[in-house]
């Protein structure tokens, strides 16, 4: 059965041990999390359908003044619908875990395409999850296997309100990207620069869509106690 995330806490993302030293500097901060960036494969189906947060390899990132993050969705013959979430990162002695969901977004379903969407405020770090809702196609099939996996693990980003290396040059990419805000790019290019090769088959169009997700997104809030900025 596939992990599910909860409103109370993620085992996603392995509790990593911290020095007990109050606040952990950033650069460290960047080393013990273990981001994902890439979920699913080059398959179509739901659970395993590609799904990319454009980011760097290592999966943390600090969107800047802007607050601009980019999404990859992968070719499917049946489109659902993504949910992403911002959780929490605490610190509980001498070790990190991912925690609460405080904002929620559902994009539509849609074929192969980049989605931007803003983040919320970082006064202290937070986790950036992207997965596909796949509970329909679970509920079709559970006669034919007893149970179905309605859900895939999440690609996973560590968003830091400092800078480290490597951001301006995403930083340019993500700004490359609102450029062609619901217009098309070349797939050729965003392969380039966000370093995709391996992942872009004959499956892919030759271009994708860029589609400015947070005019049709549906935003939920889920704690109102939670001390960062929206």
């Amino acid at each position: 059965m596939a992990q599910q995330s909860s409103e109370e806490g993620s085992s996603i993302a392995p509790q990593k041990q911290a020095p007990d030293d109050g606040a952990l500097p950033k650069k460290l901060l960047y080393t013990l999390f273990p981001g994902r960036r890439v979920v699913g494969s080059t398959r179509a189906e739901c659970t395993s359908r590609l799904l990319v947060h454009l980011v760097s390899p290592e999966s943390v990132y600090s969107p800047g003044p802007s607050r601009y993050l980019a999404l990859l969705k992968g070719p499917t013959t049946r489109p659902r619908p993504a949910v992403v979430s911002f959780r929490t990162y605490l610190k509980e002695g001498s070790t990190y875990r991912v925690g609460a969901v405080f904002q929620q977004k559902q994009l539509d379903p849609a074929g192969p395409g980049v989605y931007l969407l803003r983040s919320p405020g970082l006064r202290e770090p937070i986790v950036w999850e992207s997965s596909f809702d796949c509970q329909e196609d679970a509920d079709r099939e559970i006669g034919l296997f007893g149970f179905v996996q309605a859900a895939a693990p999440p690609a996973i980003t560590l968003l830091l309100d400092a800078s480290m290396p490597g951001d301006q040059i995403v930083a340019n990419n993500i700004s490359w990207l609102t450029e062609s805000c619901d217009s098309n790019i070349v797939v050729q290019e965003l392969s380039r620069r966000f370093q995709l090769a391996e992942l872009i088959t004959s499956d892919w169009p030759t271009e994708l869509p860029v589609l400015c997700a947070d005019a049709a997104s549906r935003i939920s809030l889920h704690s109102p106690k939670i001390s960062i900025g929206s």
